[in-house]
């Protein structure tokens, strides 16, 4: 962050320009009240030297005594560097003594003057050495004469440059003493806003371990707790995430083993191969109910010997406890399995150890079978969020499990209804044959004897005879085209041709029998 931005400079620059400000402030304060402090008592002090050699030496000023008021006016001028000059002036205006060698400037004398009535009289002349102001103390009421004193305040304006620069001094002091103690503050007050803002960003990074570590009992530390609860939801939530991404990963996983097959022992071998790497566990077996409701049959088995499902050495094995714990559809934790029937038939070495988990694999209501997995890893119990997922897992498998069965039952049904169906053409084979035959040997044979009878008829009348010759022969021919016919018949019921040749040949001699003589052609191309 910039230097100047930040809440330390912005403090320690509040209590400097609160200190300049005050520092400042009073220092100009006291430069106005200084001077008007300084001018009361210059003129007081030109007042008081007035009055002392008005009051005081009015003897001296009456009797004309120059040296005593010389020598008076020279010890005011020695002790008072700020009195620029003294003289007195006699009633008629006449100088008596003067400061200034040269006599009076020009202007002067009449610069200031007091008005009857009036103790003295103070005017602020403004000349070349700067301002003076010049008091005029009437000595016995102006009868002995006028005492003028000039006060220079140039003398008080350097002490009240040397008060203001000192005051200037001890205004930039204690400025730069508030400058550092407000950098001391601002470290203090923004420190932990600083190990706050530290954390955010390892959070904001995404390291939500890290906890602001703030005490105090100030607002700052209520704002880390409240941080801190907000990164333990944060927390909470990408667990919560990660876990049903997980949840979603496997499941999908789970998904696309079981639909690449719809044969039963492929889908349960696959499954039970990918729930072991899955959930990283080292043996399982799975049972399958007969005729979906009947007793529990092992279908495959993973990191356990055949033997421990075989039913040649020791006989059917009875239900155990994996079994009989599968009314809630979801899976459990079974931790006692020392009674289970078939682990007895195992050596001791060869027991898979741990607990196990059973997984129901159910289709909506129905339980199909189960998974029995084997947890050897710890830590054993696993959480309940495994036991969700292996109860998903379940059910994903069992409506697989189904659809294999229904594919199953679907392919017995087909191959009955192919036998139906091969025996219902047989059958209708074997009609056709039966009247066929029946045609040649009973209905073929009658006509052809009916044709010869009526030949023979007709040779045995007399030549003369020619109208009942030609009702023989009309009878005759009628004869012999139903013949025809029959035989005909008999070729469409079962040609010969189809039993001598197959059916391609069978099916050409069809297509040439029927469609060219209405002018069709025919040309039959075969394959395979």
């Amino acid at each position: 962050m910039i230097a100047w931005r930040s809440l330390r400079f912005r403090i320690a620059s509040v209590i400097v320009v609160l200190t300049l400000v005050l520092g400042l402030g009073g220092t100009v304060r006291a430069r106005l009240d200084l001077t008007r402090i300084g001018r009361m008592e210059m003129e007081k002090r030109g007042v008081t030297i007035a009055r002392d050699l008005a009051v005081q030496h009015v003897d001296q000023i009456l009797v004309n005594d120059i040296y005593t008021l010389y020598t008076l006016m020279n010890d005011f001028l020695l002790n008072n560097s700020d009195v620029r000059y003294i003289f007195i002036l006699n009633p008629r205006g006449e100088t008596i003594i003067s400061s200034f060698p040269q006599g009076l400037p020009p202007g002067l004398r009449e610069a200031n003057t007091v008005e009857d009535g009036e103790p003295y009289h103070v005017a602020r002349l403004r000349t070349t050495e700067g301002i003076i102001y010049d008091i005029a103390m009437p000595a016995v009421e102006g009868r002995a004469g006028i005492v003028r004193v000039g006060m220079l305040e140039s003398a008080l304006w350097q002490q009240v440059n040397r008060q203001t620069v000192t005051l200037l001094l001890l205004t930039a002091a204690i400025t730069l003493v508030g400058a550092i103690a407000g950098y001391i503050l601002g470290t203090l007050l923004t420190r932990p806003l600083s190990e706050l803002a530290d954390v955010t960003q390892s959070v904001a990074k995404g390291d939500l371990r890290r906890k602001a570590v703030i005490a105090g009992g100030d607002e700052v530390e209520q704002l880390a707790l409240a941080f801190n609860r907000m990164t333990d939801a944060l927390a909470a939530s990408r667990n919560e995430l990660l876990r049903r991404n997980e949840e979603l990963s496997a499941l999908n996983e789970i998904a696309a083993v079981v639909g690449q097959s719809l044969d039963l022992d492929t889908i349960l071998r696959a499954a039970l191969s990918a729930v072991l790497t899955l959930m990283k566990l080292p043996a399982g077996w799975v049972f399958l109910r007969e005729n979906g409701d009947g007793g529990f049959v092992p279908f495959a088995w993973q990191g356990v010997p055949r033997r421990m499902f075989d039913e040649s050495d020791a006989g059917p094995v009875g239900p155990c406890i994996c079994q009989e714990n599968l009314g809630s559809g979801e899976a459990r934790l079974i931790q006692n399995v020392d009674d289970c029937p078939r682990l007895s038939r195992l050596p001791p070495q060869q027991r898979p150890g741990g607990c196990h988990i059973t997984v129901p694999l159910r289709s909506g209501e129905r339980i199909l079978g189960l998974m029995n997995l084997v947890c050897a890893r710890e830590p054993c119990p696993p959480a309940e969020d495994d036991l969700s997922l292996l109860t998903a897992i379940g059910h994903h498998i069992g409506v697989a499990v189904e659809n294999a069965l229904l594919y199953r039952e679907l392919q017995r049904k087909e191959a009955l209804r192919g036998q139906l169906v091969q025996k219902l053409i047989s059958a209708q084979e074997e009609e056709r044959r039966r009247i066929a035959r029946e045609l040649h040997d009973q209905y073929a044979q009658a006509l052809t004897a009916l044709s010869m009878g009526i030949e023979a008829t007709e040779r045995a009348l007399p030549a003369s005879d020619t109208l009942l010759k030609a009702q023989l022969e009309s009878v005759k021919a009628l004869t012999a085209q139903t013949l025809d016919q029959t035989y005909d018949l008999i070729l469409d019921l079962r040609p010969t041709i189809l039993d001598d040749l197959g059916l391609a040949p069978a099916v050409r001699w069809y297509a040439q029998s029927r469609l060219e003589p209405l002018g069709v052609d025919v040309e039959l191309t075969a394959e395979g």
